[in-house]
């Protein structure tokens, strides 16, 4: 991509436009939701000076619930790196709060770790340039992320012993096998002892889903695509790859992610269980946060102005946690109160309010259900002596909340 970036400022027409329409290309096979509706406007910046600092000012906008990883990192690096190069000091504070906050959205810091060793040196030239001490400040934290970041582990990865050990306990029969084939070793005897060919087999074994691990790639048909064909059926039976292959996979994911908080055992069907990133280009929220919901359950979103309640619940209703049902499978519905309602809506109580919206109103859920669930939740039926509010509950006079999603 950096090749392409240059290419699309070449003094010849005919090079510009192969360049832009080649960077088009690699730029949708980032596949990040998040970014294709910018596509376009990151390749126009690129092209034209004088458009960076309102496309990096909208990359500072977008709301990013993906996980930001490699490829998407080098759509936006060459913005990045142009908007640290600019003339103005409001667009290079921009870049280097977005260039900060991707070593924050990243799953992993070695995803950013490719484009270091051309963003530190910009980040600390600015620190010597820059005559504005708050955007110097900017840039001195946006330094000191970087330089983490470079010096960070590289990735998390399971032991070769672990991965030996468990192969090892789903091969019984592997012995057996090796020595009818004449590998010159009793049944049950260790071959990696003792021939060179039982040691290749291990390591092979081994080798190959920690290959796989080091992609970052943890699609269950891709990994019995690369493991089953070399271990079936002359070292172990197809029954067996479908025990060991989805075990070794849930092994490497648990030691490349790191331990997660086991969920608590609750009977119910799941309505969502998924990872999921959400952020702005100048603002992470929540990064690699669990969200699982069960049906029939009722959750309530807590917390303090601007963490993203309203952003994630925008999110899920627009259809951009991955993860999250679609709204062909799972009907959702975002009724917000703004500013500036007139009559008669300023007059309504929440179920009111909630039940005049369209959608649920398609959902066909009776008045008397509504109320029956909002008084449930501690929603009494008067109004508030201010006509806009109810009366609450004390529980929900202390969360501040009168609107809660309904799965």
């Amino acid at each position: 991509m950096p090749h392409i970036a240059e290419m699309l400022n070449d003094v010849k027409r005919e090079v510009r436009e192969t360049a832009a329409d080649t960077a088009r290309v690699l730029f949708e096979c980032a596949q990040n939701k998040d970014l294709d509706p910018y596509l376009v406007d990151l390749i126009s910046a690129m092209m034209d000076q004088e458009v960076i600092p309102k496309v990096v000012n909208q990359l500072s906008e977008i709301v990013f619930v993906q996980s930001v990883e490699t490829p998407a990192l080098a759509v936006v690096m060459p913005l990045i790196l142009r908007g640290l190069k600019d003339r103005d000091e409001r667009t290079k504070r921009r870049a280097l709060v977005i260039a900060d906050n991707m070593c924050k959205l990243v799953p992993d810091v070695t995803e950013i770790q490719p484009f270091l060793p051309t963003l530190i040196p910009l980040v600390e030239k600015s620190i010597q340039t820059i005559s504005d001490p708050e955007v110097r400040s900017v840039a001195s934290r946006c330094f000191a992320t970087l330089q983490a970041a470079d010096k960070a582990d590289r990735r998390r990865f399971i032991s070769k012993a672990s991965a030996r050990n468990l192969l090892l306990q789903h091969a019984a029969t592997v012995w057996q096998t090796l020595a009818t084939t004449g590998c010159g070793f009793a049944t049950g005897e260790d071959p990696s002892s003792k021939t060179t060919t039982g040691l290749e087999l291990i390591d092979l074994g081994v080798a190959t889903p920690m290959a796989i691990q080091a992609c970052r790639s943890f699609e269950l048909a891709e990994w019995w695509q690369c493991i089953a064909p070399y271990l079936s059926p002359l070292i172990l039976s197809v029954e067996d790859c479908d025990d060991l292959v989805p075990e070794l996979l849930e092994s490497c994911y648990d030691a490349a992610e790191g331990d997660d908080v086991e969920d608590l055992e609750e009977e119910g069907e799941d309505l969502c269980n998924c990872v999921f990133t959400l952020g702005y280009g100048a603002l992470t929220l929540l990064n690699n946060t669990r969200l699982h919901l069960k049906r029939g359950k009722c959750y309530g979103l807590c917390g303090p102005n601007d963490c993203g309640k309203s952003t994630l619940l925008k999110a899920i209703n627009n259809e951009q946690v991955e993860g999250f049902p679609p709204k062909s499978e799972l009907v959702t519905a975002f009724v917000e109160h703004g500013v500036g309602e007139t009559e008669p809506e300023c007059e309504w109580t929440p179920l009111e309010y909630i039940f005049a919206d369209e959608t649920i109103k398609a959902m066909g859920v009776t008045m008397l259900g509504k109320i029956g669930r909002g008084t449930g939740l501690g929603f009494a039926n008067q109004k508030h002596s201010c006509g806009h509010f109810p009366s609450f509950s004390p529980f929900l006079v202390k969360i501040g909340v009168w609107s809660l999603p309904q799965l």
